[in-house]
Order: structure tokens, then sequence, then C-alpha cells
């Protein structure tokens, strides 16, 4: 038996159909309503890039979706 690496590196079917649940899961991304200072805010968008949260989230669904799990663990000082 193939293992899974094998179909998704080789067949374009498999990549999309693991790739595109993930991605439109991400697509959007979130919104924070209520009270917020707005520099707490900025701060929040700037970590997020600066740590590519989105794109590792993307890619923990990937994982979790081609090898049936995965983890995403955010470590907060």
């Amino acid at each position: 038996m193939c293992p899974p690496e094998f179909a998704y590196r080789e067949c374009w079917l498999a990549t999309r159909i693991i790739d595109t649940p993930a991605e439109d899961m991400t697509r959007s991304w979130y919104t924070l309503t209520g009270k917020f200072d707005p520099d707490d805010l900025a701060d929040l968008k700037r970590l997020e890039a600066k740590h590519s949260v989105k794109q590792e989230l993307t890619d923990a669904i990937r994982w979790a979706r081609l090898y049936g799990g995965s983890l995403a663990l955010m470590v907060i000082d």
C-alpha cells in the first residue's frame, strides 16, 4: 500500500481533495467584534503576520486531512 504522501504529491486530484477544504476554512479568516483597544488589535495583527498564523493553521488542517490528525499548539507568554 502506498503512503498518503505519494498520492498527495503525484496525483493532482488527491492534492485538491486535501488542499481545497483546508484553504476554504481559513480563507476569510476571522473578525473580532467588541470593544477592543485599536492598538491591541494592531499588535495582534502584527504578531499574526510575523508568525504566519493563518498559513500555519492552514498547514495543520492539511496535515490532519492527509494523516488523519494534527495538532496546532499556540504557546502564549
